[in-house]
């Protein structure tokens, strides 16, 4: 779609869209037919899945502050509580280095950013492995998906 037919179909819907630069950027991070990494892919992706849901209910001002990076909290507003509960269980396998510098520690469900950090197995025994990764793209890309189908632009 391009910008002139989204900004209509938007403004059809009285929804001012804040992001779409922001979404279109990080989108080429995960549209590279598996030239990247997937550990950015994923971040990417959420990223823009944050935006998008946030953009959607922008008439909403509470989300902002109140859901801040918690994808599985947007994705209730938009009944797709299911997938949440999904995403939330890939999202703790992942270990990361949390704020005090401890390793191995699971991403908290309302920080994705925290994927930044991950501690892969290839740098640490019992960290993330490609599979922990596989898995969690796999549901975000149901995400995605779901989100297209209810109208939500991403």
């Amino acid at each position: 779609m391009d910008k002139k037919s989204f900004q209509t179909k938007v403004e059809d819907r009285g929804i001012l869209m804040g992001h779409l630069y922001n979404i279109k950027a990080f989108k080429l991070a995960f549209t590279l037919n598996g030239q990247g990494s997937l550990l950015l892919s994923i971040y990417s992706k959420l990223v823009c899945i944050e935006l998008a849901l946030k953009d959607n209910q922008q008439q909403n001002t509470t989300i902002w502050p109140a859901l801040s990076h918690n994808v599985s909290g947007l994705l209730n507003n938009i009944a797709l509580n299911s997938l949440g509960i999904r995403f939330n269980n890939a999202l703790k396998k992942i270990k990361c280095t949390d704020r005090n510098g401890n390793n191995l520690q699971s991403i908290n469900e309302r920080n994705y950013p925290a994927l930044r950090y991950m501690n892969h197995d290839s740098d640490i025994s019992g960290g993330s492995s490609d599979s922990d990764l596989t898995e969690l793209d796999i549901i975000v890309d149901d995400i995605i998906i779901q989100m297209r189908n209810k109208g939500v632009f991403i």
